[in-house]
């Protein structure tokens, strides 16, 4: 490695033999720190194609990364060789990530490249702006129960210490101390073991950036049953609403089906008579096909109150598997509304340049009219500076690129013929300190 007017550029000669760079955790892949605005070059020499492996804003799996420019060059030499050079003139945060390049012989080998390749290089491009590698984005993560979750918390430099809060239902637990949270700095925190009752809700995790302000990034969860080959699921989501005499009444059930010639679905629920069934199917691949089968009641009543069970048979082993969930039917005269904020009776400290986001879970029958007022009670509408979100049960604000006259307090205002509720958020915006 070799640091020259501020380009950084590590060479990798994929003809080495695999196990040269390990750490005490056995993790093979070496460590670079560099600054924004610094370049950063990777040669790789080989005859065969190759890939670059480098963080990138349109991963589908990287929503909230924005990364920089880059180019890619080849030069052949006389002996055969190719040297392949990835460049980015003015490395940015989001660009921090693993480095490296990848025979096209191994990246067509899906184990090698799940278990990471050995000559990776994790850059670090530190910031002084910028404490995570990702950006706030108003989203949901969704994850099946007694999997492993990731909380993408990545920081900017080897340097900075992150904890991570979860908050759940009024209650905030730390975790950052906690023997059943494991932290890597390359993706994060991770927690063993998922289950709705335990790991639902906000996760926040907190740092300390260069110029010594406080930054944080936010994940909400949501962890639903594992679904099972060729085993049923009722979605939550329609299971979940609230439904009440004289209303359409729609359940959703998925079966991932491989390896099963000869099946049948079918719904067993009360006045099963008095219900319509559709099945739709999607090929997934080659082995697996995803079949849909939804249940639709119109004009319910209270007869149609109680158990809803979605029955997947396979004739071939003459197994049959279940899901079920309890609908109730409710009274009309029955009004309600729910507003519920993790991080209630919380000032909001934000500094010039800064992002701030608010996840509220609602509820309401009938159904209610909401509306964000800033902190002159004007309507909040969509545009750059506000992203609004709306994703039923969660609605959520996002405020970009924070200034003074952004200080005040906020209020979201949810009213139906019934009841009117206002949440509050308190926003302060603090002046930079002098370096």
């Amino acid at each position: 490695m070799k640091d020259l007017k501020n380009i950084f550029t590590f060479s990798v000669l994929l003809l080495v033999s695999f196990g040269r760079y390990t750490t005490a955790k056995q993790e093979y892949y070496r460590i670079l720190a560099i600054n924004e605005g610094d370049a950063l070059e990777i040669s790789c020499i080989i005859k065969d194609p190759i890939k670059f492996l480098y963080p990138s804003s349109s991963d589908l799996g990287h929503p909230q990364l924005i990364t920089s420019n880059f180019t890619i060059s080849r030069e052949e030499y006389d002996s055969g060789d190719i040297k392949h050079v990835f460049r980015r003139s003015k490395a940015i945060h989001g660009d921090t990530g693993f480095y490296g390049c990848l025979n096209i012989k191994d990246v067509r080998n899906q184990k090698f490249v799940k278990r990471r390749p050995f000559n990776l290089t994790y850059v670090y491009v530190q910031s002084k702006k910028h404490a995570f590698v990702e950006e706030l984005a108003l989203s949901i993560h969704y994850g099946a129960e007694g999997s492993d979750l990731h909380i993408n918390c990545r920081p900017t430099s080897p340097d900075l210490h992150v904890e991570l809060d979860h908050y759940y239902r009024g209650n905030r637990t730390v975790l950052t101390s906690d023997k059943s949270v494991t932290f890597n700095p390359t993706y994060g925190f991770e927690l063993k073991n998922a289950t709705a009752l335990r790991n639902d809700g906000l996760y926040v995790c907190k740092t300390i950036n260069k110029e010594g302000r406080p930054q944080e990034l936010q994940h909400l969860y949501k962890i639903n049953k594992r679904t099972k080959i060729n085993e049923p699921k009722i979605g939550k989501e329609e299971a979940d609403r609230h439904i009440v005499r004289g209303q359409t009444l729609r359940l959703k059930c998925y079966i991932m089906v491989t390896n099963v010639t000869n099946y049948g679905v079918n719904w067993e629920s009360p006045m099963n008579n008095r219900s319509s069934q559709v099945v739709s199917s999607l090929q997934m691949d080659s082995n697996k096909l995803l079949i849909q089968s939804q249940i639709t009641k119109t004009y319910v009543d209270d007869f149609d109150e109680g158990y809803y069970r979605c029955l997947f048979m396979n004739y071939d082993t003459n197994i049959t598997k279940s899901d079920e969930t309890y609908i109730k039917i409710y009274d009309p005269s029955f009004k309600y509304m729910n507003l519920t904020f993790e991080r209630t009776d919380e000032t909001f400290v934000r500094y010039p340049g800064d992002q701030i986001l608010w996840f509220v879970e609602f509820d309401a029958y009938p159904e209610a009219t909401i509306k964000w007022l800033n902190s002159s009670g004007k309507d909040i509408v969509q545009s750059e500076k506000f992203k609004l979100f709306n994703l039923a049960p969660t609605i959520g604000l996002l405020i970009k690129n924070i200034s003074f006259n952004d200080a005040g307090v906020y209020s979201l205002e949810a009213s139906n013929k019934a009841v009117k509720k206002i949440l509050k958020f308190r926003l302060e915006v603090n002046k930079l300190q002098s370096a």
